[in-house]
């Protein structure tokens, strides 16, 4: 396919190498090519990324329920006009939430994590950083195997009881605290409830419809 070869046999550049060249020298010279070394400095916002929860949605039969859940935290990040990042689980494990200077860690279904993915975590909270999990986080291991109790459950304080659902439902958080300024509460419509949440030093800001606890803050 002589139509697509940059460079020839005797080295040279063919007429599709001279074109690339030319539609590349923007990027390669001037402003482009100070804007391909620039270190991009985010907001400190991180939105993790695992492959292993990716293998245990499907196994408790949630698939895609991580891609939704992305999604509706890179929306929702992005009309508070903040531009998050993504760290993987592998980067997890080697610091890079403290090392990269992170100050919010949002875990979207995240029910996969291995014992160093939380030790790291616990030690990004330990330096003043904030974690996120909106449902069923860390139930298993790297390797999709139920933790019983989790250990990631001391850093939300909570403790999990009975079946932890997997409907729609609402969350209902009363008038006080963070929400005292608006007279009626406020009713949280969400595509999945986990219930059996109990608190043990967390507080519960709002009630499921069941009755149960439902958004923890430790």
């Amino acid at each position: 396919y002589p139509s697509i070869k940059k460079v020839g046999p005797d080295l040279s550049i063919s007429k599709s190498g001279r074109s690339c060249e030319e539609i590349t020298r923007p990027l390669r010279s001037g402003i482009g090519k100070l804007l391909r070394h620039l270190n991009i400095v985010g907001d400190g916002v991180a939105i993790h990324y695992s492959q292993p929860s990716i293998h245990g949605e499907f196994i408790i039969g949630q698939g895609e329920r991580i891609t939704s859940s992305q999604k509706a935290w890179v929306h929702l990040l992005r009309d508070l006009g903040v531009d998050p990042g993504y760290v993987s689980y592998e980067q997890v494990e080697q610091g890079e939430l403290v090392k990269g200077g992170h100050k919010l860690f949002i875990m979207p279904f995240s029910v996969a994590l291995s014992r160093k993915e939380i030790e790291q975590i616990k030690a990004f909270v330990r330096q003043g950083g904030v974690v996120i999990g909106d449902a069923m986080t860390g139930i298993m291991d790297n390797h999709c195997k139920p933790w019983n109790p989790s250990p990631v459950d001391d850093l939300f304080g909570l403790s999990r009881q009975g079946d932890p659902g997997g409907r729609s439902g609402k969350v209902l958080i009363p008038p006080r605290g963070p929400f005292a300024g608006m007279s009626r509460g406020v009713i949280l419509m969400t595509s999945f409830v986990e219930e059996g949440l109990k608190p043990v030093g967390a507080k519960a800001m709002g009630r499921l419809s069941s009755g149960r606890s439902g958004l923890l803050i430790n």
